[in-house]
């Protein structure tokens, strides 16, 4: 009887021992989960110029690297940015599709006319996506080497030839600006003509983040 006593409490002992390691191991697994979410957080909501003085390399030196190594080239020509105006709009509400937050930069041309400046490649890499989105209208996803994701949104139309899968290089044209989305496709007219900039990292459960193009942009034209 004493033997199936302490038989017993040796079970018990080791289901709440097991009970306590998994509880500790979710905790953990929570806490990591927690803190890359933070990090990504602090990483999108950077100002990328400050990135180093801030510190911020220390936590980020692989995805601050990955970023700097894919982009070359601004999208627009130095020539044609005196007639292109943009801020800093990243993160602010848009509702077009149901409320959301705008992942980009938008480079409005003054003149507001569809067709007439060209865009470029900002980074090596592949077509990985083309065509119409109804949010984006005629774009092109480009995806570098290093796995940064370049979306180009609102285009007029493609430079000719241009398909998915192909090899892109840096300031490579690859269309014109446009005013094209926000409906069925070939959908025009719904905004100023502009180009959408987005720049997208990938996490390590394999989606694609925002992260704001506008410091990135802002530093490729000073080291022109």
């Amino acid at each position: 009887m004493v033997i199936f006593r302490t038989y017993r409490l040796f079970i018990w002992i080791f289901l709440l021992v097991c009970l306590i390691v998994g509880k500790q191991q979710e905790i953990q697994e929570y806490e990591a989960r927690f803190e890359q979410s933070r990090r990504l957080e602090e990483f999108r909501c950077m100002n990328l110029n400050n990135y180093k003085k801030e510190g911020l390399d220390r936590l980020f030196s692989k995805e601050y690297d990955r970023i700097f190594r894919a982009v070359k080239k601004a999208p627009i020509r130095q020539k044609d940015k005196k007639r292109v105006v943009y801020e800093d709009s990243w993160g602010e509400a848009r509702s077009y599709g149901g409320e959301r937050n705008h992942e980009g930069t938008d480079l409005i041309d003054r003149e507001n006319k569809r067709g007439e400046i060209p865009i470029f490649s900002m980074s090596d890499g592949k077509v990985e996506n083309l065509g119409w989105l109804p949010l984006g209208g005629y774009r092109v996803g480009i995806r570098s080497g290093e796995g940064i994701y370049f979306y180009y949104a609102h285009l007029y139309r493609y430079e000719t030839g241009l398909k998915k899968g192909e090899n892109i290089k840096a300031g490579q044209l690859i269309g014109y600006m446009g005013d094209s989305g926000y409906g069925e496709e070939g959908t025009v007219g719904q905004f100023p003509v502009h180009l959408h900039v987005g720049i997208y990292i990938p996490d390590n459960g394999g989606n694609d983040m925002s992260v704001n193009p506008y410091y990135l942009i802002e530093n490729l034209y000073q080291m022109e």
